[in-house]
């Protein structure tokens, strides 16, 4: 019996974990490796934000202006996966992209090209949709409260709710601290 060798690969796969870089070596000019602190809990993919009374760490928004002017998207760092927490325990050093194709989860359904929204209240209805999530839209229900991006792009094929999909950024000419 002969086994069957992969010779394919696809170039960005939809399926993956979010906080996974799409291509290290293209991204390392975004990348900020490990010169912010986790204020609170933040979670491999999410969306974050400099604290005003500190810019060297990072939170979830808890604004329209401060997801409006995300700091970067938290990388997955497989040293800290064994914490359980899914992300980067408080006091951690953080890794962030702030340009490039990294894997989030979207809350919402999203297609190739869309503008990404970043979640900057919990979910009144849904206490699983937290801040720092993305999604495809400010929402309508009374649960959704997100605000665009500007340089955060979904490029993925069609995906239904929940998919981890791919985001690409651009977040250079961002502020880097929260007003």
């Amino acid at each position: 019996m002969t086994d069957a060798i992969q010779n394919e690969y696809a170039l960005f796969p939809n399926e993956g974990n979010p906080g996974e870089i799409a291509d290290f070596q293209t991204a390392t000019d975004g990348l900020e490796d490990g010169s912010r602190s986790a204020s609170e809990v933040v979670y491999f993919g999410e969306g974050v934000m400099s604290t005003a009374a500190d810019p060297r760490t990072v939170r979830a928004p808890t604004s329209a202006a401060e997801a409006a002017r995300c700091t970067g998207v938290v990388v997955r760092d497989n040293n800290s996966v064994g914490s359980g927490t899914g992300g980067y325990p408080v006091g951690w050093l953080v890794r962030l992209l702030r340009r490039g194709r990294i894997r989030v989860r979207c809350e919402t359904a999203c297609k190739d090209g869309q503008q990404a929204y970043l979640r900057f209240a919990t979910g009144v209805a849904d206490t699983t949709q937290l801040a720092g999530a993305w999604r495809n839209d400010a929402g309508t229900e009374s649960s959704a409260k997100a605000a665009a991006v500007p340089g955060a792009i979904f490029r993925t094929t069609t995906a239904s709710t929940g998919k981890v999909v791919w985001l690409e950024l651009n977040l250079e000419g961002q502020a880097l601290t929260a007003e």
